[in-house]
C-alpha cells in the first residue's frame, strides 16, 4: 500500500512531458473524475439551498402549482419526502456535506435528521460512510432507543429528586411553623420570669418591712397579749411572703430553663436551614453532573445513577427514622 501510495504522489508531481501514454491517460481521467465529484459536490448544495428557497419562499405558487408537494411532483418528478431530504442535509456542516456528497442524499438526511448527539457520534465515526441506507438506520434506531433508555433513568431520578425536594420543602415549613410557635412560648416565657423576678423583689422589700415592724413591736409586745397575737400574725405574713417569693424564684428557674431550650432549638433549626440549602444545590450539581457524563460515557453515568439511587433509599430509612424519632 506504502508503495503504491508513493507511485500515485511521485506521478502527480510529474510533468506530463516525462509521463507514459497509459499514465497520461490515467492522470487525465482521475483529473476529470476529481472535477465531476467537485461539481456534484457543488450541485449537491445548490440543489437544497434552492429547494429550502422555494419552499420558504413559496416561489413555486408564481407557476400556478398550490403548494410545496405539487411543485416537486409534477415539476421535478420526486416525492415530497425525498426533496424534504435535500432540504434536510443543509443542517449538516458545510465541510462535512461537501466531503461526503458521495455518500448520497439518503443517506446524509438519516444522519442530518438524527438526534444532535446521535449526529455527533455518526459524524465523528470513519466507519458511517462505508454503512447502506438500511445498517445507518438500524444503527440510528439503536442509538436512540439507547438514548431514550438512559433519559428515562435520569427522568426517574429526577422526579425522586424534585419528590425529595417537595418533601423537604414541606418540612422546612412545619419546622419554620413550629419555630414560630417556639418563639412565641419563649416571648410568654421570658415575660413570665420576669415578672416572677418583680414580684420577688416586691415580696423581698415586704418581708424586710414586715420584719422591722416586728422588731419595733417586740418591746411593746412582751407585756401585752394583744400585741403579742399581732407580733406573731405578721411573723406569719412574713413566712407567708417568704415561701411565695422561693416559689416565684423556682417558677423563674423553671422559665429560664425553658427559654433555654428554646434559644438551642433556634440555632439547631438555623443550622439545618443552612445545611438543608447546601444540600439542595449539592443534588443539583450530582443532578447537572450525571447529565454531562452521560453525554461521554454511558456505564459510567448509569453507575451513577445507580449509586444516588442506593444514596436515595438509604436517606428514604434514615427519613422514617427521622419521622418516627419525631413523632415520638
Amino acid at each position: 500500500m506504502e508503495n503504491t501510495t508513493t507511485t500515485y504522489t511521485q506521478l502527480v508531481l510529474m510533468p506530463e512531458t516525462e509521463m507514459t501514454p497509459e499514465q497520461l491517460t490515467f492522470m487525465q481521467v482521475h483529473t476529470e473524475m476529481l472535477r465531476a465529484g467537485e461539481r456534484m459536490t457543488e450541485c449537491l448544495v445548490i440543489l437544497a439551498k434552492d429547494m429550502k428557497r422555494m419552499r420558504d419562499e413559496q416561489l413555486y405558487k408564481a407557476a400556478g402549482f398550490t403548494d410545496f408537494k405539487d411543485y416537486v411532483q409534477n415539476a421535478l418528478g420526486i416525492k415530497e419526502r425525498h426533496a424534504y431530504n435535500y432540504i434536510n442535509v443543509l443542517d449538516l456542516d458545510g465541510d462535512y456535506l461537501k466531503a461526503h456528497a458521495d455518500m448520497g442524499i439518503t443517506k446524509l438526511a438519516l444522519i442530518a435528521g438524527a438526534a444532535d448527539e446521535i449526529r455527533e457520534r455518526l459524524i465523528a465515526d470513519e466507519e458511517t460512510p462505508e454503512l447502506t441506507v438500511r445498517q445507518l438506520t438500524e444503527k440510528i434506531k439503536e442509538q436512540t432507543a439507547e438514548i431514550e433508555s438512559r433519559q428515562q433513568q435520569l427522568d426517574l431520578l429526577s422526579g425522586q429528586l424534585d419528590a425529595q425536594k417537595e418533601q423537604a420543602e414541606k418540612d422546612i415549613t412545619n419546622l419554620r411553623n413550629w419555630k414560630e410557635a417556639a418563639d412565641a412560648k419563649a416571648q410568654k416565657a421570658q415575660e413570665a420570669a420576669a415578672a416572677a423576678q418583680k414580684r420577688i423583689k416586691e415580696l423581698e422589700e415586704e418581708a424586710a418591712k414586715a420584719k422591722e415592724q416586728a422588731a419595733e413591736t417586740v418591746e411593746v409586745a412582751v407585756d401585752d397579749p394583744k400585741t403579742l397575737e399581732e407580733l406573731e400574725a405578721a411573723r406569719k405574713e412574713r413566712d407567708d411572703a417568704v415561701a411565695k417569693a422561693k416559689a416565684a424564684m423556682a417558677n423563674a428557674e423553671n422559665a429560664a430553663e425553658e427559654l433555654e431550650l428554646y434559644k438551642k432549638a433556634g440555632e439547631a433549626l438555623a443550622t439545618f436551614k443552612s445545611t438543608f440549602n447546601q444540600v439542595v444545590d449539592l443534588w443539583d450539581k450530582l443532578f447537572s453532573s450525571i447529565r454531562d457524563i452521560k453525554l461521554a460515557d454511558r456505564g459510567k453515568a448509569e453507575s451513577c445513577v445507580n449509586k444516588v439511587d442506593q444514596l436515595m433509599r438509604d436517606i428514604s430509612d434514615d427519613i422514617n427514622l427521622l419521622k418516627e424519632a419525631v413523632q415520638a
